[in-house]
């Protein structure tokens, strides 16, 4: 079950702002969830083979090409960033490892 101080630190991490009672809304329907993923857990898949599309079509689309980029675009680019470093966006730190 997620508690609410898990909630308040995920909403944190991922920058949402969620006042007091869509918080108590959002916990009751994630339990809702997670209630519903282990019940599917504790179907036997032992036999099953596991599938990695739902079809038998392979990829379908052009391949990657890599083409440089001149220096206007990526000037462009890095003026729109908060911040930017040696061709780098600068971010704040996310994680608390």
């Amino acid at each position: 079950m997620i508690k609410k101080c898990e909630f308040n630190n995920i909403a944190f991490l991922s920058r949402i702002y969620v006042n007091e009672q869509e918080v108590n809304k959002y916990i009751t329907d994630l339990n809702k969830m997670v209630t519903a993923v282990n019940i599917l857990q504790e179907v036997n898949t032992d036999n099953v083979i596991p599938t990695t599309h739902m079809t038998s079509m392979r990829n379908i689309w052009r391949q990657d090409t890599v083409k440089s980029s001149t220096n206007s675009v990526k000037k462009i680019l890095f003026n729109n960033a908060p911040e930017a470093e040696n061709c780098f966006y600068k971010i704040r730190k996310v994680l608390n490892i």
